[in-house]
C-alpha cells in the first residue's frame, strides 16, 4: 500500500489549492504537499509594510471577473479586501515613454483607457490606430481557448512571433511601440521571445486584450488584500487536511508502476503515492527526473523558459506623484525597450504609507551585479527616471527581489511560449502522463481561464482535483478539459465604436478600410 493517496509537488497557489479541494471531494484522502523551499507561496510572495499589511514581490492582484479568487478572498479575508481603482482618483494619470520621450495622459485623455494611448493624435493616426486594434481582434476572435491548437491556422500563427504581428503594422511607429509595450508589460517578456499564437491565446482566455490591459474597474488590478496575496495564501494553507513539509525538494519521480508513483527526495528518502501532481512552473517540473520519461510533446512544454520579472517596492512618506491636479500619476512605463524599471504602479493601500511598485528590467540588475545595496542603489536611480521626479531616489523603504533568484520558481510571471510550441502541446497540455495516468502536471499556465494569473492557478487545481477523483473513482479515459474564461470584455465594443464619426462599427468599418 502506497505511504499516501496523493503527493503534491509545490507549495504555491496550484498546490495548495489542489490540496484543499482533493479533501472537499474525498476528506480522508491522506494527501502529502512537499515544498522545497522554506515557505509555501510559489509565485506568491508578501512583504509587511506595517502591523497587518503586506504589499507583494508577486501575484499581487485580482479581478471581479475571477471568481475563484475572489471568492475566496472574501470568505478568507472580507475585512481585507480592498478596491484599486477608487484611489487614484477621479481622473489619474500616465506617465509613458513613447517616440523618444515621456509623455502625460489621463484616464479621460486615453484611448480606451489605455496608458499613453493620447486621443491629441491626427485622423490618420486614428484610422490606423484603430485599424491595428481591428486586425489584432479580428485574429484574437478565432483563438479556440480550450484548445488553442485546434485554431483554425494555428501552426501559422504558431510559426511567427508576436513581434511579427507588430513589425506589420502600418501607421505611425509609436503605435508599434504601443503593442510592444503592451506584451512587456501584461507578461514580462519581450515580443520577439513569444508566438503570436501564444499572445492571441493568453489574452483571449483571459477575456480579451483590452481586458488585461484594463488598470480600472472591471479589469485584472482591481482589487488585492491588504495582508497581500503571499498572506492569504497562508491563511488558506490552514484550512488544507494534508502534512506539510518544507524544504524538501523531489528530485526524481517514478511514474512507472501501474498501481502507484514513487517521489525520491533530495534528502535520499523515498515516498509513495497512489497518485501525484507536479503543481509547479512547467520549467522547474522540467528540473525532475521521470522514470519513465516524459513524452517529447511534454518535455518541449518543460524547455519552455519563464518571463524575467523582477519587481520591487518603494515606500514614502509622500506621494509626490500625485502633486500635479490635472495629472495625479497611479502608473509609469517606460516603453518596450526599457533598460531601467519597465512599468510601475502606485500600490498604496487604504489608510497605508505611499508606495509604487515596479517591474525592473532583468538589464538593470544585471549592471547592477549581485550586491544588495548595488540594486537598491539602481533601482533608486531609475525610479527618478520612471517617475520624472528627484524625490523618487529617497523611499523611507526600498526593497528589491529578483524571481530569477528563487531556486524553485527562477523567473516570471509566467511561462513564455516561443515561436512553435503551443500549437504542438495538446496532447500533454493539462493531461495526465502515460503510462499509468497517475502522474499529474498543474499549473497557471495550464488553465484555460485566466491563465497566469491566480485565478488560473485556482482553475488548474480544481482541474486536477477532479481528474483525479474521477481517477480514484475508476472511471475510463480522462475529465474533459476546464470551461474557457469569461467573455469578452464591453470594452471590445469601443474599439470600433470610439473614434466617432472617422468610423463606422462592427463589419461595416472592417469592410470599408479594407481590414
Amino acid at each position: 500500500m502506497p505511504d499516501y493517496d496523493i503527493a503534491i509537488v509545490g507549495g504555491g497557489w496550484t498546490g495548495v489549492h489542489a490540496a484543499y479541494r482533493i479533501a472537499l471531494t474525498d476528506p480522508g484522502a491522506r494527501i502529502l504537499l512537499l515544498e522545497a523551499s522554506d515557505r509555501l507561496g510559489g509565485r506568491a510572495r508578501s512583504i509587511e509594510i506595517a502591523p497587518g499589511r503586506a504589499l507583494d514581490f508577486g501575484a499581487h492582484y485580482f479581478g471581479i471577473k475571477q471568481r475563484r479568487i475572489h471568492a475566496l478572498a472574501r470568505r478568507i479575508a472580507p475585512g481585507l479586501v480592498y478596491e484599486h481603482p477608487p484611489l487614484y482618483g477621479l481622473d489619474p494619470g500616465f506617465r509613458t515613454f513613447v517616440e523618444g520621450s515621456w509623455r502625460i495622459t489621463t484616464k479621460s485623455t486615453s484611448f480606451l483607457e489605455i496608458q499613453g494611448l493620447s486621443r491629441k493624435i491626427p485622423p490618420s493616426d486614428m484610422l490606423a490606430m484603430f485599424g491595428s486594434l481591428a486586425r489584432y481582434h479580428a485574429l484574437e476572435d478565432v483563438i479556440d481557448v480550450r484548445a488553442p491548437w485546434n485554431t483554425p491556422g494555428a501552426a501559422e500563427l504558431d510559426a511567427q512571433s508576436a513581434q511579427s504581428f507588430i513589425d506589420a503594422q502600418d501607421g505611425p511607429a509609436w503605435i508599434r511601440e504601443m503593442w510592444g509595450l503592451g506584451v512587456l508589460d501584461i507578461l514580462s517578456v519581450h515580443a520577439k521571445d513569444i508566438s503570436l499564437l501564444y499572445w492571441l491565446w493568453y489574452n483571449r482566455a483571459n477575456g480579451g486584450f483590452l481586458l488585461t490591459a484594463n488598470d480600472f474597474t472591471g479589469g485584472p488590478q482591481e482589487f488585492s488584500v491588504l495582508c497581500g496575496l503571499g498572506g492569504l495564501l497562508e491563511h488558506h494553507s490552514k484550512e488544507i487536511q494534508a502534512e506539510i513539509r518544507l524544504e524538501t525538494p523531489v528530485v526524481a519521480i517514478d511514474h512507472s508502476h501501474p498501481d502507484h508513483v514513487e517521489l525520491a527526495l533530495a534528502d535520499g528518502n523515498t515516498v509513495s503515492a497512489e497518485c501525484a501532481i507536479v503543481a509547479v512552473t512547467p520549467a522547474i517540473a522540467g528540473r525532475i527526473r521521470y522514470e519513465p520519461e516524459l513524452s517529447p510533446t511534454r518535455k518541449r512544454l518543460h524547455a519552455q523558459k519563464t518571463g524575467h520579472a523582477s519587481k520591487a517596492i518603494a515606500v514614502y512618506r509622500h506621494a509626490f506623484w500625485r502633486d500635479d491636479p490635472a495629472a495625479p500619476l497611479m502608473g509609469m512605463t517606460a516603453g518596450p525597450g526599457a533598460e531601467g524599471i519597465e512599468w510601475g504602479l502606485d500600490t498604496t493601500q487604504p489608510g497605508g504609507s505611499p508606495s509604487l511598485s515596479v517591474f525592473v528590467s532583468d538589464r538593470l540588475l544585471d549592471r547592477a551585479g549581485p550586491s544588495p545595496d548595488a540594486r537598491r542603489a539602481a533601482v533608486a536611480e531609475a525610479l527618478v527616471e520612471l517617475t520624472g521626479d528627484p524625490r523618487a531616489k529617497d523611499p523611507i523603504r526600498l526593497e528589491v527581489y529578483d524571481w530569477r533568484d528563487h531556486p524553485y520558481v527562477g523567473g516570471g510571471p509566467n511561462t513564455s511560449f516561443a515561436p512553435g510550441v503551443l500549437s504542438q502541446v495538446g496532447e500533454a497540455f493539462g493531461k495526465p502522463e502515460f503510462p499509468h495516468r497517475r502522474l499529474f502536471f498543474a499549473a497557471a499556465e495550464y488553465s484555460t481561464s485566466f491563465p497566469g494569473y491566480v485565478e488560473g492557478a485556482l482553475a488548474s487545481a480544481a482541474h486536477v482535483a477532479a481528474q483525479i477523483a474521477w481517477r480514484r473513482a475508476g472511471m475510463p479515459g480522462d475529465l474533459p478539459a476546464l470551461p474557457p474564461g469569461p467573455e469578452p470584455h464591453e470594452k471590445r465594443a469601443a474599439v470600433l465604436d470610439e473614434g466617432g464619426d472617422l468610423l463606422l462599427s462592427g463589419h461595416r468599418f472592417l469592410r470599408r478600410f479594407g481590414l
